[in-house]
């Protein structure tokens, strides 16, 4: 996404100019992987993985300074780097590619200074000392090295684990010269670089260990990983301490210094350990961990239910917290663990875009934006700092801005279901609260809308894929017979506006036909045995009508005579003249049924309570 100034021609229709060049853009910074926070005459700056490449940004905007391979053109010739590590005390970095090479980076010129040959595997974890002159890597041949960046050869070479070597850590004391290093193997190894031998073994965790820190005595060290607790090791005689319960897969954990305020205003025992853990519910939790025990002190709540945190980052210098989310955010929180800043790290594809503009009219400074996830983004179109709208379940489609500003509407069209309820508000009409309105305001008519033309208008519109899914959509709703109407009208307007010869081309079209096919005809089965019992109605109607009684029959004929016109009435006086000799053959015949013998079934001793005009 780019804002754009003019800079040429104008058109004498639109009077808008012709030639437009970008002044600022708003691109993805990050894509997943390894994330560190540096520091470069005073300005910190945040290096994380951007594709196959390194990207270095400005921690306080998320600005995009550049990256590693920019000046290279042909796209053939870049490297791809897997993993990174940060030098300190120099601006300059390292990178691990898959062409198995190690190569150290000038920061200020953006040029290789160096190349090491490093594993016979691809590089999967780095780390310097704290003096900048060590680097440990562990590779995906279950080893861990240790190699003199300056001189450029390989100092220590440590093969113990029996699993892909997935984290090491140097101790931040550079005196000590330990390197901790965690293995898929679910062990944790302590390597002493002075005698070049394995220092201690730790096997208390159940999954791979994701993130090893230090106390700030640096005699503590705490391990956590998906197994859901932290475990507390006495460095001095590689002993468990304690062992903390915490509920959920942890992805990171720092131990916050005394300097903080969320610390400082707790802090009763001096020799109690503040630490934060992060990991897939999305909290941020400060725990205050003792000789005998560790308790919550406070919990950060996610924004959203979907928040997952892969990572957590401390910056001390500015008193910070940065948590990585798993859909590549940057979440910076102060020392109140209260959110400040929010670097989106990767936008998707951008499905919608709106301009905000103020009540008054004066130009906004805010931008809407709808990517392929459940989220609303609001950019500031100066600044390009970021905030997120949480609260949908699916892929957010469409935005819509009241003129005053004050209202953004969003809509999610992701769920079949959502948009079953759509097309059946179309089809039966308006519905109670629910029913549909036009973009005035007024509740669609039926009888000016036609559902069958809006579905065509709709099905016209589609590409090949998305005819596809509402087929794979309409397969599924023609199973159930509450649905089963909304279905038949559709794939009738597909049928009538869609030639047969881009259906066939549409991939699955037999099997979809098929499952279509055998519904449908038992829809119209059932339809058509509720259509013949239907006509017991008629047949009961008629049946009932000849069972009246005489007395009644008079009287509703009474009632008819009365209500009919005078010529009418001549017409009855008639009918009434010839009613007597009526009668008097119904009696004749009836003296000679008894004189007759009885029907069959009927007995003697029987004789009808009432007589039945015929």
């Amino acid at each position: 996404m780019s804002s754009a100034a003019t800079a040429g021609s104008y058109s004498n229709r639109s009077g808008l100019s012709k030639s437009w060049k970008t002044v600022k853009t708003h691109a993805g910074v990050y894509t997943g992987g390894k994330v560190e926070i540096f520091h470069h005459n005073g300005a910190s700056l945040i290096a994380c993985m951007l594709h196959d490449d390194v990207a270095i940004l400005n921690a306080k905007t998320g600005e995009l300074k550049r990256t590693l391979q920019q000046d290279i053109e042909d796209e053939e010739a870049k490297e791809s780097f897997v993993v990174f590590a940060v030098r300190p005390g120099h601006n300059q970095l390292v990178t691990a590619g898959r062409n198995l090479l190690l190569r150290l980076w000038d920061l200020d010129t953006f040029t290789c200074l160096r190349t090491i040959k490093a594993h016979d595997t691809p590089v999967l974890a780095m780390d310097f000392d704290p003096t900048g002159t060590l680097l440990a890597t562990g590779g995906s041949d279950r080893a861990v090295k240790v190699f003199d960046i300056e001189k450029g050869y390989c100092t220590h070479n440590f093969r113990r684990h029996s699993g892909i070597v997935t984290l090491v850590k140097f101790h931040p004391d550079a005196k000590r010269l330990q390197l901790v290093s965690c293995s898929d193997d679910s062990t944790v190894r302590i390597w002493d670089l002075y005698s070049q031998k394995e220092f201690a073994c730790i096997q208390d965790h159940m999954s791979p260990a994701t993130c090893v820190t230090f106390s700030t005595d640096g005699y503590t060290m705490l391990t956590a990983g998906r197994d859901r607790v932290v475990n507390f090791w006495d460095l001095r005689n590689n002993a468990l301490r304690q062992t903390v319960v915490i509920h959920e897969a942890i992805e990171g954990i720092q131990v916050l210094p005394s300097a903080f305020k969320s610390v400082s205003s707790k802090q009763q025992d001096d020799d109690a350990i503040y630490f934060v853990a992060a990991g897939e519910r999305g909290l941020l939790q400060l725990w205050c961990a003792t000789g005998s025990s560790c308790n919550t002190v406070f919990t950060q709540k996610p924004e959203s239910d979907s928040l997952k945190y892969t990572g957590l980052l401390l910056n001390a210098s500015r008193k910070e917290l940065m948590a990585i989310s798993a859909d590549q955010n940057f979440l910076v929180f102060n020392e109140h663990l209260a959110r400040t800043t929010q670097i989106i790290g990767f936008n998707d594809d951008i499905l919608n875009l709106k301009y905000i503009s103020n009540a008054d009219g004066t130009p906004s400074k805010q931008i809407a934006v709808a990517t392929n996830s459940d989220q609303i983004r609001l950019i500031n179109r100066e600044t390009l700092s970021c905030e997120l709208l949480s609260g949908h379940t699916d892929i957010v489609m469409a935005l819509a801005v009241s003129p005053d500003g004050k209202w953004l509407i969003a809509f999610e069209l992701g769920h079949p279901n959502r948009l079953l309820q759509i097309l059946r508000d179309l089809l039966e009409g308006p519905r109670h609260k629910d029913e549909p309105v036009l973009p005035g305001g007024a509740p669609i008519d039926p009888d000016v809308f036609v559902p069958e033309d809006i579905f065509a208008q709709v099905i016209t519109s589609l590409d090949d894929e998305q005819l596809k899914t509402l087929l794979d959509w309409v397969r599924d709703w023609n199973t159930n017979a509450k649905h089963s109407a909304i279905c038949q009208v559709l794939i009738s307007s597909m049928l009538r506006e869609l030639p047969p010869a881009k259906l066939k081309t549409l991939d699955s079209m037999g099997k979809t036909l098929e499952a279509l096919i055998a519904y449908s005809e038992r829809h119209f089965q059932r339809i058509d045995r509720m259509l013949q019992k239907s006509y017991l109605v008629d047949f009961s109607i008629v049946s009932m009508k000849n069972l009246f009684p005489v007395e009644e029959l008079s009287a509703a004929a009474a009632l008819t005579a009365d209500a009919t016109t005078t010529s009418d009435e001549s017409e009855q006086e008639e009918v009434e003249t010839e009613e007597p000799v009526v009668e008097e053959e119904v009696a004749t015949k009836s003296k000679r049924r008894k004189s007759a013998a009885p029907a069959a079934g009927v007995t003697k001793n029987h004789v009808p309570k009432k007589k039945l005009r015929v």
